[in-house]
């Protein structure tokens, strides 16, 4: 009796053994499964949308954060910001393809692009050690600073480049983009319209700002969303999209309306010129073709945004009478004396020092808000060329597709108005190394086209393809 309820016992501690193990293999399948279930889902949503939110923190985010921070206290990250949803996408996608996205440099006017941009920041990472530690100087802002704005603002996103633009966005990219962008914007002019009542100061007589966000990148934000709502305004009938035509004109009305109302609060006059260039392309198509009660939408949205009255203007008195104007023609003058002394090889960082002595000006300032004469300044004719080379592909690229009349697609047009948006403003305020509208902007051009080439290595169906075109 006893051996008969001791095997029992052995027997059922043996089947719970075995009852257990195998209930542990089910949930670990059943585990696996749900976190492969789980991560499809997430790549399935970051291939399907991860274009147009990227885009979106590149030119708006920067609004919205400052007003959290404005009201919250939360430190405003943009670039930080970028950079995850950058290597989001780069896991994501890089886990399906791998390398296979680097055929694309393949494409000439890429490889072009890119040497240039990689020359030119060896040159000016050999010019800043030189100046650190062979020949020491005495440093305005700190190496480590220069870097590290490099690093972050450019660097991160230049180098996911190529599987962000893997992702074969499809038409609603933009609409989602300018969606996310009217929301962004309208977040910054009702902030900053509740900060004039609080704060109790005339509107009519302060820019645009906040905290974290000075007028200029305001302006400039603004400005890209009235560059977007022009290409959708255009090109909305000739492409199929998941959303209706309705919708889209709508969108794109707002966009230009929101767009222009935060240039003209933000009073940045690059941010005016940066849209002559697409409102002359606007022109121009719509002499081609017409839409009646969209265009008279978007022009009296224009109409209601520039009748805002407001103080500091174009013709506000003769143009070099203003304080801003007058005080970047003393350092552009300055810088181009000290060019003309050292051609060849500039003045190196020594032009920190150089500008924040200058008597005649009322700031202190470090560098000449110049790309042009800021680089020729530092690293003289050899580090120019390269930006030049850089420059020139570009604007010849964006030129022989105007005279084509065939450009790539309604992405690749928003994309070269805003890197001509970006090139006005580093001519008239911004450092170099915190430029990625100019040189992330500059490389997403030709990247644009490549896709669309469907080279083999490139662009053949793969999982990564998941939205229609």
């Amino acid at each position: 009796m006893y051996f008969s309820i001791s095997s029992w016992l052995i027997a059922f501690f043996i089947w719970l053994r075995r009852s257990f193990l195998f209930a542990l293999s089910i949930s670990a399948k059943i585990k696996d499964n749900c976190l492969l279930f789980m991560f499809a889902s997430v790549k399935r949503i970051v291939l399907s949308y991860g274009f147009a939110v990227w885009l979106w923190a590149f030119l708006f985010a920067r609004v919205p954060l400052a007003v959290i921070q404005e009201y919250s206290g939360l430190a405003s990250r943009p670039f930080v910001l970028i950079n995850i949803i950058s290597l989001c996408i780069a896991f994501f996608v890089g886990f399906d393809r791998g390398l296979k996205n680097f055929a694309m440099f393949n494409y000439r006017p890429i490889s072009l692009v890119l040497g240039s941009f990689a020359f030119f920041w060896l040159i000016y990472f050999f010019r800043l050690g030189f100046d650190s530690y062979l020949q020491p100087i005495e440093f305005i802002e700190t190496p480590f600073s220069l870097s590290k704005s490099f690093v972050i603002s450019t660097l991160i996103p230049v180098l996911c480049l190529p599987w962000i633009f893997s992702i074969r966005s499809n038409a609603d990219s933009l609409v989602i983009c300018s969606a996310l962008g009217n929301i962004s914007v309208l977040t910054g002019i009702i902030a900053f319209f509740n900060k004039s009542i609080i704060m109790d100061f005339n509107i009519h007589d302060t820019r645009l700002h906040f905290e974290d966000l000075n007028p200029i990148p305001a302006g400039h934000s603004s400005a890209s969303l009235v560059i977007l709502g022009i290409i959708l305004l255009l090109y909305a009938h000739k492409k199929k999209y998941s959303f209706g035509l309705k919708f889209i004109y709508f969108i794109s009305t707002m966009s230009i309306f929101l767009g222009l109302w935060g240039v003209r609060l933000s009073q940045t006059r690059s941010a005016y010129i940066a849209l002559l260039p697409v409102i002359i392309f606007c022109f121009c198509q719509l002499w081609k073709e017409i839409r009646y009660r969209w265009l008279l939408i978007s022009v009296a949205s224009l109409c209601s945004a520039w009748a805002l009255p407001i103080k500091r203007t174009f013709t506000n008195g003769l143009l070099l009478q203003d304080d801003n104007v007058a005080e970047r023609v003393r350092m552009f003058t300055a810088v181009w004396e000290w060019i003309c002394a050292h051609p060849f090889f500039g003045v190196g960082f020594n032009l920190q020092s150089l500008l924040n002595s200058l008597s005649n000006t009322t700031g202190s300032h470090w560098y000449p808000h110049n790309i042009f004469l800021d680089t020729y300044g530092i690293g003289g004719l050899l580090l120019f060329i390269p930006l030049l080379v850089f420059a020139f592909s570009l604007c010849r690229s964006i030129w022989f597709q105007f005279l084509s009349g065939q450009f790539c697609n309604e992405l690749y047009l928003v994309l070269a108005f805003l890197w001509i948006q970006s090139l006005f403003l580093s001519c008239f305020s911004g450092h170099m190394t915190l430029l990625p509208g100019f040189w992330v902007g500059g490389l997403m051009l030709p990247l644009a086209c490549a896709r669309d080439k469907n080279f083999e290595a490139y662009a053949n169906s793969s999982p990564v393809d998941l939205e229609i075109q």
